[in-house]
């Protein structure tokens, strides 16, 4: 076995391996985990997801609505918090648009910036 200063080559090759596999399982120094209210990398794009899905309920269910008729209503989702705007014929048409909204599962908040069209 060939020696480079007194240690094998096969010793130096094992602490190399181990060096490079105990690096494998770490995460980056600026990843924080969710129990510490930080994000971990991807994080940001599972809540893009679900704010879509949401979205997509709360459309899907104004559209079906016989008072709202949704096509008027915008819907914008962040974090779950929702924002609906646009302009409707009558105040309950912006009272139901908040009620169905509110019923979607991952809604967290609702804000109405629907106004009455003239």
């Amino acid at each position: 076995m060939t020696t480079i200063s007194g240690v094998s080559k096969s010793a130096l090759v094992v602490v190399f391996v181990a060096a490079i596999l105990s690096g494998c399982n770490r995460q980056s120094d600026t990843a924080t985990t969710p129990s510490s209210g930080g994000t971990v990398a991807g994080s940001s794009v599972v809540a893009a997801v679900d704010d879509s899905i949401i979205t997509t309920k709360i459309k899907t269910a104004l559209l079906a609505d016989p008072i709202v008729k949704g096509t008027e209503v915008k819907v914008a989702t962040t974090g779950g918090a929702v924002a609906l705007s646009g302009a409707v014929e009558t105040q309950a048409q912006i009272d139901q648009a908040k009620k169905v909204a509110e019923a979607v599962a991952g809604v967290k908040s609702v804000s109405s910036n629907l106004t009455l069209k003239k």
